[in-house]
């Protein structure tokens, strides 16, 4: 008998679908119910959204109802097409107690979806029946397409309900207006500078790419990177062999590409990312939460006290996410002020060491015939000054026991670093046996050693001078032996 009850709900419906609901209505119209449409206030592209109908207003307990939802298609884009095989009974998101049914179909042509729901029971169980505005909630899902306003409609055509007398009652339509935009904040690009940068030293600016809430993940990026050319300097200008590979620090499965180029012109890097395998490969993806790292280095060339600004502009941020679409996202800006530089300070990369010898600061790990030009690039200063022992500037050759890297402000020496080469004692720059006769003459006291030489003849491994020195330099010299393995 039910199924029976609801056979005749749906033919009344599917009969009165080619009939005009003017035609069954008095001119004077009283609305039985009302049908009120809500969607999220806030909805981005590329957002899934639900767009939820209930009824208001119900003066009739209702065993069936049906309405048409009109929306602009250059906007939304329908999750749900096919109803075959009952899909669209998910747009039920709640019933009375009883089982409803559903009898829906999307209409491309016209952009609508004529939505119908009834009672399996006919209307025969009263707690079966919509009587509140909560007893039939409707979900339906699209996808935003683009950006701007648009409308979606339940015209009073096509609206009506059937008590469980079967009588048809009319429904009051609505309609909502929507705006839909671009979420700046589907992935972002943040800066970050160490806490103080120097005059006349190097500076690593940190780049961070976050996935924020692209679910499909991102597969390529792309953003202008813009610094202040009268303050700092970049240090990689060129990448035709790649040289901007250094700039990836971290990225999904270490499988990330670059295909950067510094604009001169206008001050900026142009970063260009991708994955190798533009997300064919899972674990290349940049997924929600997850981030790239990039390092990219500057010399500061400004004076003491400028400041000094980097930004990404919202505008140059662009993603490829995995569907794949294009997705804008949001920049950042970091500010500093240029403070005179105080410490002479080696690159985090670097494998020499600074270790202190009373007052003096002395530099170790350099090997013999190691040239002044290398040795000044593992320090993140610039404008480094080399002093030999005789105090003369030094600007080629090669590095030698005693001499001296010297920091400025101006005139006035603010740090300094002394050079120790192991085996060279006579402050040549290399081992030979002039050094180790150096070691033998400090035996017999025939020669004093300073405190430097005294550094440079600690080879066996520790700070006093013994006959394992000798032997050590010798071997050196002869080739059976590596002081600096």
């Amino acid at each position: 008998m039910k199924r029976i009850s609801a056979f005749l709900l749906s033919v009344l419906f599917i009969l009165t679908a080619a009939m005009p609901l003017h035609s069954m209505l008095t001119a004077a119209v009283t609305y039985a119910f009302g049908v009120e449409i809500s969607a999220p206030a806030t909805i981005f592209v590329d957002d899934t959204i639900n767009v939820t109908l209930k009824l208001k207003d119900i003066t009739t307990p209702l065993a069936g109802v049906e309405y048409v939802l009109t929306f602009d298609n250059e906007f939304l884009e329908p999750v749900i097409k096919n109803n075959t095989n009952d899909e669209m009974k998910v747009f039920m998101a709640k019933t009375p107690s009883g089982i409803w049914e559903q009898m829906c179909r999307y209409d491309e042509a016209s952009s609508s979806y004529y939505l119908r729901f009834v009672a399996e029971d006919g209307g025969t169980v009263d707690s079966n029946l919509i009587k509140t505005a909560t007893d039939l909630v409707i979900n339906i899902p699209f996808v935003v397409k683009n950006v701007g306003s648009f409308n979606l409609t339940v015209n009073n055509t096509d609206n009506y309900g059937i008590d469980k007398n079967l009588a048809f009652l009319p429904g009051l339509g609505s309609s909502i207006s929507l705006t839909a935009s671009n979420d700046l904040n589907r992935f972002s690009v943040d800066l970050a500078l160490p806490e103080n940068i120097y005059q006349g030293s190097k500076t690593n600016l940190t780049v961070t790419i976050t996935n924020n809430k692209d679910n499909s993940g991102l597969i390529g990026t792309e953003f202008k990177l813009f610094y202040d050319n009268t303050v700092v300097s970049p240090v990689i200008k060129l990448n035709d062999n790649e040289q901007m590979n250094v700039f990836l620090t971290q990225t999904p499965d270490s499988a990330w590409e670059q295909m950067c180029f510094l604009d001169s012109t206008k001050s900026c890097y142009i970063i260009r990312l991708a994955a190798k395998n533009v997300g064919s490969v899972d674990k290349e993806i940049l997924k929600v939460g997850n981030q790239i790292t990039l390092t990219i280095p500057f010399t500061v060339t400004g004076e003491n006290n400028a400041s000094t600004t980097f930004s990404v502009t919202n505008e140059s941020c662009l993603a490829t996410n995995n569907i794949p679409k294009s997705v804008i996202g949001l920049g950042s800006s970091v500010s500093a002020i240029i403070l005179t530089g105080e410490k002479i300070t080696l690159d985090t990369n670097s494998s020499l060491s600074l270790s202190a010898l009373g007052e003096k600061t002395l530099l170790g790990g350099v090997k013999e015939n190691t040239s002044i030009s290398v040795i000044t690039s593992q320090f993140l200063n610039t404008g480094l000054i080399i002093k030999g022992f005789n105090g003369n500037e030094v600007t080629s050759g090669v590095c030698k026991t005693g001499d001296v890297l010297c920091l400025y402000d101006g005139n006035i020496l603010i740090d300094s670093v002394t050079v120790i080469i192991k085996g060279d004692l006579n402050r040549d720059g290399k081992v030979s046996s002039v050094d180790y006769l150096y070691v033998k003459r400090a035996f017999l006291g025939t020669i004093s050693l300073d405190d430097l030489q005294l550094q440079a003849a600690y080879v066996a491994g520790q700070p006093k001078l013994t006959a394992a020195a000798y032997l050590i330099i010798k071997r050196h010299v002869l080739g059976t032996y590596n002081i600096y393995s």
